[in-house]
């Protein structure tokens, strides 16, 4: 997902209609920062916690039933 939303400068070179940079920051966000354990085993890294983001104009929540509810 991350790679998806950060490919603004390689796209933009097929069509005028995509902007040649990202026109947002993508950040993933979890309730500790660093490593983080997908459900499936894929490891991702955190740029920040839940606690550091002041504002956010959009937020994407998977929806994966996780153990203990964390």
């Amino acid at each position: 997902m991350y790679d998806v939303f950060n490919c603004f400068e390689a796209l933009g070179s097929f069509d005028d209609a995509v902007p040649a940079s990202a026109p947002f920051t993508v950040e993933f966000v979890s309730t500790k920062r660093g490593r983080v354990d997908t459900a499936s085993g894929l490891p991702l890294e955190a740029h920040r916690s839940f606690e550091e983001v002041a504002s956010t104009d959009i937020a994407i929540v998977p929806s994966l039933p996780v153990e203990h509810g964390e």
